[in-house]
């Protein structure tokens, strides 16, 4: 067999809500996901939320954001051969205290006579 030197760091790729991440604002809770690809096998996936503590990604243990705020997640991988990746970040911008999304409110006055038409 054929001795194989792995020196290729893995890729992260993220998602939120099962969709790429918006640079819009989310106006329901965020879940996360985290994605380790390699040219061989994937060691362990780690993240964190802002200046919190570094803890590993599984599939129960996805980041969840709700509430308001910037939050950034940073995140990377490592292989079975050690190679680490370097650190990923991805800001996403929540509010779930808005319930219903910006609104615009239009106030019409009446004087005598007047018309609206919309078009």
């Amino acid at each position: 067999d054929a001795l194989i030197i792995d020196r290729t760091a893995p890729s992260t790729s993220i998602l939120c809500n099962s969709q790429t991440c918006s640079s819009n604002t989310y106006y329901v809770p965020v879940t996360v996901s985290l994605s380790c690809t390699d040219n061989q096998q994937c060691d362990k996936t780690t993240y964190r939320i802002d200046a919190g503590t570094t803890v590993d990604y599984t599939s129960v243990n996805k980041p969840k954001l709700s509430g308001t705020g910037t939050f950034t997640i940073y995140y990377r991988s490592n292989d079975t051969a050690s190679n680490l990746e370097n650190q990923n970040s991805k800001s996403i911008i929540v509010d779930t205290n808005c319930v219903t999304g910006p609104t615009t409110t239009l106030t019409l006055q009446r004087m005598l006579p007047t018309l609206v038409t919309f078009t």
